[in-house]
């Protein structure tokens, strides 16, 4: 049975990593990967939802959610590439409602989904993409959200993305040495989303996709920490 995703939202911005505790396992190889017992990327992809059943269900950051929605746009150049790719690709995202980093990379994604023949997308919870968050952690060995795998038509693992864009990592971490307090930084990382439009995630998510076409794979996890 699917877990229920949305959660109350918060005074705080919570963290997008529920998971810091639990043990670091090898990164996932491609193939039917066992996301619990008996249980296949494939079979954990259709237990998720479209991103309309998401939206529809998240209450926490809920305006956020259907501001950036509405917002979303795909820059010509990129829809080109996406639509040039060779396919089909399931996306399946793990996300909560409640992640900072989720409310401004999947509304983007969904749009490239909806403007792309050639791809379908499905989210499922923290809870039950526990195991697909644990094999793909960032550099620092943290299970975040949101983290994307990019799978073929057998539902392989074909490429992956995890938590945030590789340029705004790199401000982040800047920003995370000279000391900015924590509730600064966050809502610094919100401006840098929305001057950004979404162009990076989906720049990112358009190579992984041409990367994949030509048997190649990127697992992009470069992430450090962040809330």
């Amino acid at each position: 049975m699917m877990q229920i995703f949305a959660v109350a939202a918060l005074a705080v911005p919570p963290l997008c990593a529920p998971f810091t505790a639990a043990p670091v396992r090898p990164a996932a190889a491609m193939g039917h990967v066992l996301v619990r017992e008996a249980e296949t990327l494939k079979e954990l992809y259709e237990a998720g939802v479209p991103f309309g059943a998401f939206l529809d269900g998240a209450e926490a950051r809920k305006q956020m959610w259907h501001d950036n929605w509405a917002a979303a746009g795909v820059p010509e150049s990129l829809l080109e590439r996406a639509r040039g790719v060779a396919g089909p690709f399931h996306v399946l995202v793990i996300a909560v409602d409640s992640c900072s980093d989720s409310v401004n990379s999947i509304p983007v994604i969904a749009k490239l989904v909806e403007l792309v023949a050639g791809l379908d997308m499905r989210i499922t919870d923290s809870k039950r993409g526990r195991q697909v968050m644990e094999t793909h952690r960032t550099k620092d060995g943290r299970a975040a959200t949101p983290t994307l795998l990019l799978l073929n038509p057998d539902f392989e693992e074909v490429g992956c993305w995890v938590e945030r864009p590789t340029k705004l990592q790199a401000w982040y971490d800047a920003k995370q040495k000279e000391g900015l307090p924590v509730r600064q930084l966050t809502e610094q990382k919100m401006g840098w989303y929305r001057d950004d439009a979404g162009n990076e995630i989906l720049s990112e998510l358009v190579q992984i996709m041409e990367a994949a076409a030509k048997g190649g794979r990127i697992c992009s996890s470069n992430s450090a920490s962040g809330t």
